[in-house]
Parts: C-alpha cells; sequence; structure tokens
C-alpha cells in the first residue's frame, strides 16, 4: 500500500490536507505468471474465458460439456462465464463432478445455477466480507470491490455483480462475499455474489462478480480471479486440514 498526500495552503499556511492510500500491481505478475495449481486442470467455456485462464494455467486442458462425466475426481474444473443449460444438463454432470470429489470453480453466471441456489437478476454496485481471512480474498479489501466499469450513467457507477445468490441456509455454504441493496425495503445484506460449498467429498466456489469481463483491465478482479484458481487447486489439501483439526 502506498500513499498520496496533498496540502492545500493559504498565504503559506496549511489549510486542509489530503491523504489517499493506493495500490500499486504489477501487470506483468497479475497477467501471466503461472497459478500453482494441484491436479490436472480442465476448463469448460468461451474462447476469450480459455484465453484469459491458459496464461495463468498453461496446462490447463479445454475440454466441451460431454468430456466432464470422464474427468478424475481429483482434478480442478474451471466452467467459463455466461453458460447456457436450457434443459439443465450441464448442471447435473457438475452436481455429480463435485460429489465424485471433483473440485469446481463456476465463473460468473446469469442462467446456469448449482443445486438449490437461487440468483437474483439485479444489479449490485460493491461487495464486502466481515473478514478477508479467507485465502480467497487475500490482498482485498472493502475498497477493491467496487467501482470496476469507467462508465457512469445517470443511475450512477456500473454494477460490478449481475446476478448475485440470495443466501443459503445451508451449513455446507460459507459465504465469502455479501452484497445488499439498502436498509429498507428489500434490501440488507441479503445476497452473496462469492460462496464456498463443501460436500462430503468434493467442494466448489461459485462466483458472481465480474471478474472475466474486467480482469484484463481491474488489477482487483484479476488478483481475485488468481485466488480463486489457487485456492480451488489446493482445497484438497484444505479439506484435510479441516478433518484433522
Amino acid at each position: 500500500p502506498a500513499e498520496l498526500t496533498a496540502v492545500l495552503r493559504h498565504d503559506g499556511e496549511p489549510v486542509h490536507e489530503l491523504r489517499v492510500g493506493y495500490k500499486i500491481y504489477s501487470a506483468a505478475r497479475c497477467k501471466s505468471e503461472p497459478v500453482a495449481m494441484e491436479g490436472p486442470v480442465a476448463f469448460a467455456g468461451s474462447d476469450a474465458d480459455y484465453e484469459t485462464i491458459r496464461r495463468l494455467v498453461p496446462a490447463c486442458e479445454r475440454i466441451v460439456e460431454a468430456d466432464i462425466p470422464a474427468l478424475p475426481a481429483d482434478g480442478v474444473l474451471i466452467v467459463g462465464s455466461g453458460r447456457s443449460d436450457p434443459d439443465g444438463s450441464l448442471e447435473r454432470v457438475l452436481k455429480s463432478y463435485v460429489a465424485a470429489g471433483g473440485r469446481l470453480l463456476l465463473l460468473e453466471q446469469r442462467e446456469l445455477s448449482l443445486g438449490k441456489l437461487a440468483l437474483s437478476r439485479r444489479g449490485f454496485l460493491r461487495a464486502h466480507a466481515g473478514s478477508y481471512s479467507h485465502p480467497a480474498l487475500a490482498g482485498l479489501g472493502d475498497e477493491d470491490l467496487m467501482y470496476w466499469h469507467k462508465e457512469c450513467g445517470e443511475n450512477g457507477p456500473e454494477p460490478i455483480v449481475r446476478a448475485a445468490f440470495f443466501k443459503p441456509a445451508s451449513a455446507s455454504y460459507r459465504m465469502l462475499l455479501e452484497c445488499g441493496a439498502g436498509d429498507f425495503g428489500d434490501g440488507g445484506d441479503l445476497w452473496t455474489p462469492l460462496l464456498e460449498y463443501r460436500g462430503e467429498r468434493g467442494m466448489f466456489l461459485a462466483n458472481q462478480l465480474e471478474i472475466m469481463n474486467c480482469a484484463e483491465r481491474v488489477p482487483q478482479a484479476m488478483l481475485l480471479l488468481r485466488n480463486l484458481l489457487a485456492y480451488a487447486g489446493r482445497a484438497i489439501e484444505g479439506a484435510k486440514n479441516t478433518a484433522e483439526a
């Protein structure tokens, strides 16, 4: 972290001091330094998403939906953003993959959701966490999870979350981030744009922040993507440590 300081003076006397904190990110490291992941890694999704993921995980294999049932259970599957699933077939194979012990990273979606997770298709300007101790949130804070878009229309800044999950009640889910819509009406922190699920054997991370749309120009989005990949790549080790504890 760094700090910008500006002093306003009148007749040589200081009358106001401004202090603004900021962070400096290495573009080369964020965008191209490989992320360490354990086990085989597969990707199903668009060309654009795959190019971004492949720079971070060079050994990542691109597959199609029909290949998912044959994936090894000790690996990681990354599902790209904006997938269509009109007949529910993709959801079924993803649930089977996780139940068999696989690790799944589900990037931002408008239609696809797993299990009983319900999506609210409304925009949220920001997200926040009660604690940033989770490895997926390393290096991030509240100030990093807002204003990812340079556009600002009549209704204010563009949202960084286009659809979020209603918070599930099951203890199998851990809400890593929260988002809300004010403190009245249907407001409050009723939604989550990032959660973790752990079953008896497998796990998945479900992200709804606009990571893939913003990663190339917003360092915080790329950092969050790297964190999610690294955590999914070591999640089986985390599960063992949790069980031992």
